[in-house]
């Protein structure tokens, strides 16, 4: 998983949440790359063709709350 901490982030969604008093929440694994708190991230292709460019509240990794992330995590983006 080193080599893949130096490309660039990828997420791939597993599932999306509509949770009440917090709004569409993420859920899935970081394939290649890292990530940081306050980064944005590229959502897509949308089914339009484009994608959406965001900047997430915050990321937790097995329940507690994480400010970077790398390849390998399992992650929820809230």
């Amino acid at each position: 998983m080193q080599k893949q901490r130096k490309k660039p982030f990828e997420f791939l969604v597993e599932d999306i949440f509509q949770v009440p008093g917090v709004g569409t929440v993420l859920s899935g694994f970081v394939t290649r790359g890292e990530w940081k708190k306050g980064e944005p991230i590229f959502l897509g292709p949308l089914k339009d063709g484009s994608m959406l460019h965001t900047v997430p509240k915050s990321a937790h990794v097995a329940q507690t709350a994480a400010d970077q992330l790398w390849a390998g995590h399992s992650v929820l983006f809230p």
